[in-house]
């Protein structure tokens, strides 16, 4: 009888939580990178050639978009393979439980909460997690390896939780290693290797492109979190200390009475992962990962713990991380989570009439895509030009392409804000010199987090500097045309050595275009913070000529390849943007970074054929942000997109 109320509980929960079949689009940042794993996949692009980004070529799977039946299809069931499964191995693992009644309910009930935590692409590595302890506590050894090559395939559906899984495996092989299966564990890291291997090529087509992609992905992984690092409110941190401090003595406790669970090994690398998820962008949308994580693990944990006051200490952290995900909603402001209709019963019976009737989605889909268009607003005129022709959009509205059935032609890096490094903002820069560069391109002054716009990726805008002249304005959007390379030879006016606090004079009265590069460095202290929490944010306060000032926060990962600090000339803006007139570095942690910071002038000339008559000038002041919305400070993943039309609704009204 109680077999059957416990399923009769998961039944609930499977149904409760059963996933949408159906992603709305819409417009902005987040929008924008959704609909691009569809359209670079639909569109044969390749990653690690042609794309590249925090999600792989098997991204799309996890958002079921209907801008292709086939793909949507294979999001849907995709996405009702892993809800099912994660609720199946929970189910596996608490039959194996004493206390099966009272463990059945409350995990197949609090899995609603967890799942909602876990959304999506973390669900598929807590899977592979599931399954390791399963197999491993049952010990059913010679499956592992299967389960090895299956978790092979997870970084090509997303960077962090292919490590989340590799981390799994390891631990697991290692635990085989120790019980003196040697054999089980050298195959189980032959099978995932080999399957990495295998299916890497088969996605990207060839080793040169897979070798690319592991080495972008690697660079995406390094610079995320010295740029994208958000200090979120202290309790959560509190939070993280008392499960921390609990880990620890559980785990010394398990190596006291010399029986360290199958759990507590396997968890480890997952939980550690889960941590710096949610605490280097600590906002809800990240930090809610790592209550769902560790909430999962105490509750594991107490399957099968025989100490009466261990377990009951394991259930109380179970309810307290519970607690603090749904106080993490709570506190939330409102319009920041997603709609509450993304996890609902009525899913299950709209999946089955979508999936029996494809076509609605295709006009679902059709119909939203209207409304990003009236979102955006392009003209016809703009439209026209565009026609035939390839286009890229700075810095994220992918939407617009899809929107309005362009050719599009992406830089690798295909949303601004993540070239971190120089790596990544070379990929991007090459992409405008190469002799297939895409005849126009849509720029809007943007970024996030509070960030000088002009400094996210300085090679990469130096190409379009040199490459492209601006032919129109629409709305918030420039639109440049290729016209070739109008740029000489770079030369090195001035170097020499500054430090925080200095203010770092930029040479006036230079012909042609004056970049800064900055070599910016942590360390010894500043890479041990880095890695076991994030380093302290870097600062950068800019003086114009006009006597007015800002201050941004600064992305320095990919400053070495030159920010432009000239007043830009009309054959980018069509205007001129300020000259910048000095630069100071500020941080509230200078002991994380060397104190020796090497600046550089260069200065490259322009040929005065591409000038024309200078009509405008916009400024970059901190209070033209703040005031006119330039720059959009927002969560890579769950704020909505600042209003565009914040802007007096054409930019050349921006005058200084």
């Amino acid at each position: 009888m109680q077999d059957l109320v416990v399923g009769l509980c998961f039944i609930i929960a499977w149904l409760v939580t059963f996933p949408s079949p159906f992603q709305p689009v819409g417009a902005g940042l987040d929008a924008s990178w959704l609909q691009a794993l569809h359209l670079a996949t639909a569109n044969g692009l390749i990653f690690g050639r042609d794309v590249l980004f925090t999600y792989g070529p098997l991204g799309y799977l996890f958002y079921p978009l209907g801008l292709n039946i086939l793909l949507w299809s294979e999001a849907v069931i995709f996405g009702v393979i892993i809800h099912t499964l994660f609720y199946l191995v929970l189910l596996m693992l608490v039959f194996k439980s004493e206390h099966r009644l009272l463990n059945g309910a409350a995990l197949a009930f609090s899995g609603t909460i967890i799942e909602v935590a876990l959304r999506e692409a973390y669900l598929l590595a807590v899977v592979i997690f599931l399954f390791a302890v399963y197999l491993i506590a049952e010990e059913h050894y010679s499956y592992f390896p299967w389960l090895s090559a299956v978790a092979a395939t997870v970084p090509f559906f997303k960077i962090d939780i292919g490590l989340a899984s590799l981390a799994t495996i390891i631990l697991g092989s290692a635990w085989l290693y120790s019980k003196r299966y040697w054999r089980l564990a050298f195959i189980s890291l032959v099978a995932w290797a080999s399957v990495f291997i295998i299916a890497g090529i088969a996605l990207t087509k060839s080793v040169e492109t897979l070798a690319t992609f592991v080495a972008g992905s690697y660079q995406l992984t390094i610079g995320f979190g010295p740029a994208m690092g958000v200090v979120g409110p202290l309790w959560e941190m509190y939070i993280v200390v008392i499960v921390t401090v609990s880990l620890a003595l559980y785990l010394i406790y398990q190596m006291r009475i010399g029986k360290i669970s199958a759990v507590t090994i396997l968890s480890l690398g997952f939980l550690f992962l889960s941590y710096k998820e949610g605490f280097i962008r600590q906002d809800l949308g990240h930090v809610i990962v790592f209550f769902g994580a560790w909430a999962l693990f105490f509750g594991l944990a107490q399957l099968r713990e025989r100490n009466g006051l261990i377990r009951k200490g394991c259930i109380l952290l179970f309810v307290l991380l519970l607690v603090s995900e749904g106080l993490a909603f709570y506190t939330t402001p409102p319009g920041i989570f997603p709609p509450s209709g993304t996890y609902a019963p009525a899913n299950f019976t709209e999946t089955i009439e979508l999936m029996s009737d494809p076509s609605v989605a295709s006009r679902m889909f059709a119909s939203s895509l209207s409304e990003v268009r009236k979102g955006y607003g392009l003209s016809n005129s703009t439209i026209d030009a565009l026609t035939n022709h390839t286009v890229d959009i700075f810095p994220w509205d992918v939407a617009m392409a899809l929107a309005y059935g362009m050719k599009w032609d992406p830089r690798p890096v295909f949303q601004s804000y993540q070239a971190y490094t120089s790596y990544l903002d070379g990929l991007n820069s090459r992409h405008f010199l190469d002799s297939n560069a895409p005849d126009f391109v849509l720029y809007e002054l943007a970024s996030i987090d509070g960030r000088y716009p002009l400094f996210d990726e300085p090679l990469t805008l130096r190409a379009l500097m040199c490459n492209y002249q601006v032919t129109g304005f629409d709305g918030n959007f420039m639109v440049l045309k290729r016209v070739g390379d109008h740029c000489g030879p770079p030369t090195v006016v001035q170097d020499f050595d500054s430090t925080f606090g200095d203010t770092i004079r930029v040479p006036l009265n230079q012909s042609g275009y004056m970049f800064v590069q900055v070599h910016l460095q942590y360390n010894l202290i500043g890479d041990l913070r880095n890695l076991v929490y994030k380093a302290p944010p870097v600062y950068v306060q800019l003086s114009f000529a006009d006597g007015s000032t800002g201050t941004y926060r600064f992305e320095f990962g990919n400053a070495m390849d030159g920010l432009v600090v000239s007043a830009v000339p009309n054959d980018l803006f069509g205007g001129e943007i300020k000259q910048i007139s000095g630069i100071t570095f500020i941080t509230p942690g200078a002991y994380a970074f060397d104190p020796h910071i090497e600046v550089s002038f260069v200065r490259v000339p322009v040929s005065q054929s591409s000038k024309q008559p200078v009509t405008n000038s916009y400024s970059l002041s901190q209070s033209n942000f703040a005031n006119s919305n330039l720059l959009a400070t927002r969560d890579q993943r769950y704020v909505h997109q600042p209003n565009r039309t914040s802007i007096a609704g054409n930019f050349r009204s921006i005058i200084c």
